[in-house]
């Protein structure tokens, strides 16, 4: 399709957040005021606004006279049963809900569930149900907010404790499901997605410059911040309670500082019986488990520790492309045939592109200006066409065992200022920081290269006079996550896995997969492989430039030699093929965006887009970005509506 023609790609419905009723997949939201009701009909319609995230049943339960009021959309996972539904009740008896005390909305799924229910059986809980959620309610019954240790799980959830006058929210480890809050006045509003928060008369909308700021520099908005002023996202392994209008957050779980296993043999070992461990884990539920199978080393290997539960197991899924530049499905059918796996590959063609990038827009209702947004959105409306329910990822294992090429670019920096200093690999740490730190040494412009096509100056140049009021050091979000006192790799993954992971790939696996009525599990995300991935010293995970070397030992024993020295692509689209095949596509495009609403609204200059775009690192990639901006501002700002 010539480039033209993408200004209809933008020509969206508007009615609630949901698209044409297929499978969707869980959705919680919640009002929390000491003095202000919620008005029921908007909070239904708040609800329902999350529909796309659950079709099997809806439910709302209000409290204090409609000052608290919570809300759930379902996809049913575990107990297919009626009896499963949310918000789910629980009575002072254990199993009264004609009078109940506590009630609770919940998003993802908690994976040692029957280990925690015997136990909570056997100090006398009563079930009513065999769903997780309940699980949830009798932990919280005995160990207060304290359930969230016990936990193995994704999720976003909140408790109503009407004893105490108290909401309980928590989020998981590594943040894999969302929990987004909005201030509204006295009150604080909670949902999946902020597209909720848009039925809400009192919630007024408007764009946060610095969330802007941040899609231009990223893609999307970053470190706990929204799109949208007033409205942020509760952190990765974080909690808070809400009592009588104060809230209270804080972080119940982190990843070990410190790096105590450095016998290879012992850490390989761990490795494998925690990746046996934990995938196995991710294999509970009522519908067949599928798998998303790039043919790396991530995905390969979940898969074919999976696919040891034949009656579990259901396909892997593989999206190719025509270009071989940035097709794998080769590596991916290598893969499915040493594992024994049925495979299914689908080519991205045109048409697919101009859908996905419809449903980008649909899917993602804050800016997500990505190009591996596009084929995640396309893979997954293929496995919702053959009737998927469940898939695995492989999501996490790059920043947990030190997979990404910037690593090299970054250790490379790194020792190339450690010769100018005269320091040999010798040196006492405190004089290798001394030199490298105390002389204007930087690791951030290498670091984040990778990260963003546009660096501080064209994001300073593109900058209307909307964004002139911000003033933010560069790399702001990097200083904030980078610990300059450790080496090069170990500092990066560190910092890519309280940034990167949870505010790019995970946001991207999140919206692509419940807008197609998935859940996306992440095994190798389990917060007790995590754990052991950062107590495992740095130089296991990355050996002399060896990136994973650590990970391709322990998938040795499932993977053949064929898979495990595959060069790999990365995951993203061939981007000009689809969006810039035509000769003149982009200068229409950049005409578009410079007489658009970005810079009537006074986002964006227009002086600065033509140069800006022939500077970026990825010139396909920079105008994508750009126009994925455009058409979501077009569609959630100006057309004023919700999906």
């Amino acid at each position: 399709m010539p480039m033209q023609s993408i200004a209809s790609w933008g020509r969206l419905k508007t009615a609630t957040c949901s698209t044409d009723g297929r499978g969707w997949m869980c959705g919680i939201n919640g009002w929390v005021s000491p003095g202000t009701p919620v008005e029921r009909r908007q909070f239904d319609a708040m609800t329902d606004a999350l529909a796309h995230r659950g079709p099997d049943g809806r439910g709302t339960a209000y409290f204090r006279n409609d000052r608290i009021a919570l809300g759930h959309r379902r996809l049913a996972i575990q107990d297919l049963s009626s009896a499963g539904a949310q918000p789910m009740m629980l009575g002072t008896e254990g199993t009264d809900t004609n009078d109940p005390d506590l009630a609770l909305t919940f998003n993802g799924e908690i994976f040692n569930h029957p280990e925690l229910r015997r136990e909570l059986e056997a100090h006398g809980a009563v079930y009513r149900t065999a769903c997780d959620a309940e699980t949830i309610l009798h932990g919280y019954r005995r160990w207060g907010p304290d359930v969230v240790h016990r936990l193995r799980g994704i999720f976003a959830f909140a408790i109503w404790d009407e004893r105490q006058g108290q909401l309980f929210a928590a989020r998981d480890h590594v943040g894999v499901k969302p929990f987004y809050i909005a201030q509204i006045g006295d009150a604080l509003a909670f949902a999946s997605q902020p597209c909720a928060f848009r039925t809400l008369s009192a919630f007024d909308g408007n764009v946060d410059p610095r969330g802007f700021g941040d899609a231009l520099r990223h893609g999307m908005p970053v470190a706990g911040r929204s799109i949208y002023e007033n409205v942020t996202r509760l952190p990765p392994a974080h909690c808070f309670i809400w009592r009588a209008g104060e809230r209270r957050t804080w972080q119940y779980w982190s990843v070990p500082e410190e790096a105590e296993i450095g016998d290879a043999t012992h850490a390989r070992k761990a490795l494998e019986e925690l990746l046996v461990d934990s995938i196995g884990a991710q294999m509970l539920g009522d519908v067949p488990i599928h798998s998303l199978l790039s043919g790396g080393i991530d995905s390969s290997l979940t898969t074919a520790i999976a696919a040891e539960n034949r009656k579990r197991m259901g396909q892997a899924f593989t999206l190719g492309f025509a270009d071989p530049q940035f097709d794998e499905s080769e590596f991916a059918k290598t893969a499915a045939r040493a594992i024994g796996c049925d495979h299914t590959v689908r080519v991205m063609d045109q048409h697919d592109a101009e859908t996905a990038f419809n449903r980008t827009i649909e899917a993602f209702d804050e800016p997500y200006g990505i190009d591996s947004g596009l084929p995640m959105v396309a893979i997954s409306d293929h496995m919702a066409e053959a009737g998927v329910k469940v898939v695995l990822s492989g999501d996490g294992a790059d920043e947990l065992f030190a997979g990404y090429r910037h690593y090299d670019a970054l250790a490379a920096h790194y020792a190339r200022h450690a010769r100018g200093t005269g320091l040999s690999p010798a040196a006492s740490f405190l004089g290798r920081l001394r030199g490298m730190f105390g002389g204007g040494f930087s690791p951030f412009p290498t670091y984040t290269a990778h990260n963003g096509w546009f660096d501080d100056d064209a994001v300073e140049a593109l900058s209307g006079p909307r964004l002139a009021a911000i003033d933010e050091p560069p790399f702001r979000r990097e200083r904030e996550v980078f610990d300059l006192s450790r080496g090069a790799v170990d500092a990066a993954r560190r910092a890519d896995f309280a940034s990167y992971l949870p505010d790019e790939i995970l946001v991207k696996t999140d919206r692509a997969t419940m807008a197609a009525g998935i859940e996306a599990r992440v095994p190798l995300l389990d917060h007790r492989l995590v754990e052991l991935a950062f107590r495992i010293e740095p130089q296991l995970h990355y050996d002399r430039g060896q990136r994973k070397a650590l990970l391709k030992q322990a998938a040795a024993g499932w993977l053949p030699p064929s898979v495990l020295t595959a060069r790999k692509k990365g995951f993203s689209a061939p981007v000009a093929d689809f969006f810039l095949s035509q000769p003149g596509d982009e200068a229409r495009i950049l005409r578009q965006i410079a007489s658009g609403p970005l810079v009537e609204d006074g986002w964006i200059d227009p002086s600065a887009i033509r140069r800006c775009i022939a500077k970026a690192s990825y010139r396909a990639g920079a105008v994508l970005q750009l126009t994925l901006l455009d058409r979501w501002y077009r569609h959630w700002i100006r057309g004023g509506g919700t999906f």
